[in-house]
């Protein structure tokens, strides 16, 4: 509705758009870089500067293949943990990997299952059942489910202000069909007027109730129960089962203390690593 003024002469409604010009100019442009760099002076540097550039383009290559070849260990390494996990019904102790050279160890790491968990649930469900539903997915029956959902995971509800961009336009959700957006209410978009209202210092009308429901959202976390990683081949009859279960409350894993060529001399390390670098830029090459 319009409100009137002191002579009683109607005034509209604060336009969204105007607003968001309006705060456009009380914000500092963001130029391009190339056009506000400045002239620089250059110092040289040109043996220092080789070595670092090359030290930063070999530290990527490598980087990118650690983590690579990490991932593809930690699969391997899974497979057999979760083996023994399941035969003994309990979680084994972060296992050495190792490679021998001869009798005596030559690379050697700690593979390190870690409690930091991340748990799947389906975005188009609440509370209990988007976590029980992908573990029915699994062929734990409903009653299993449960009761591993009530035995390990506490639902922890937190109210947030929600971000201004939904307000004012809209938000991507997720339904039965997949992602799609959903623009922004005219509630929404009055909630978000009043607010940039008060952000760029003019006078703001108070949120009305139903204004200020919108602006909060509720969220949802799955917290994980300490002893969960004790108890999951509990309720698993082999293996697989267990692997499946923990892609849904999947925990944290890690390769740390990594030794390599420890009974080699210096020169023979150094011989390795040099052979190991040439391959992985001769693949890179390649590639």
């Amino acid at each position: 509705m319009a409100k009137k003024d002191k002579k009683n002469k109607p005034t509209a409604e604060p336009n969204l758009d105007d607003l968001l010009g309006a705060l456009g100019e009380t914000v500092e442009e963001k130029v391009p870089a190339a056009e506000k760099e400045k002239p620089r002076p250059t110092f040289s540097a040109s043996e220092l500067m080789t070595d670092y550039a090359g030290t930063v383009v070999a530290a990527k290559v490598l980087t990118e293949h650690k983590d690579i070849v990490g991932a593809e260990l930690k699969d391997a390494i899974w497979t057999e943990f979760t083996d023994l996990w399941f035969s003994t019904k309990a979680r084994p102790s972060n296992p050495k990997v190792e490679t021998k050279k001869g009798s005596r160890p030559d690379c050697q790491a700690i593979y390190q299952c870690r409690t930091n968990f991340k748990v799947k649930y389906r975005e188009d469900l609440s509370g209990r059942a988007a976590v029980i539903d992908p573990l029915r997915d699994l062929g734990f029956s409903d009653t299993k489910a449960a009761q591993i959902f009530d035995e390990n995971i506490e639902i922890v509800v937190e109210t947030a202000l929600r971000p201004f961009n939904e307000l004012a336009q809209g938000a991507w959700v997720t339904g039965e069909g997949g992602r799609e957006f959903q623009p922004a209410t005219d509630v929404q978009k009055a909630a978000a007027a009043k607010l940039l209202n008060f952000v760029i210092g003019k006078d703001a009308e108070p949120l009305t109730q139903v204004e200020r429901t919108e602006c909060l959202v509720k969220e949802t976390r799955y917290v994980v129960k300490a002893g969960f990683l004790d108890r999951a081949a509990h309720y698993c009859t082999n293996a697989a089962q267990l692997r499946a279960l923990l892609t849904v409350v999947e925990p944290g894993e890690a390769l740390s203390s990594v030794k390599f060529a420890q009974n080699d001399t210096d020169a023979e390390k150094n011989t390795r690593l040099e052979t190991l670098f040439h391959d992985l830029l001769h693949g890179e090459a390649a590639a």
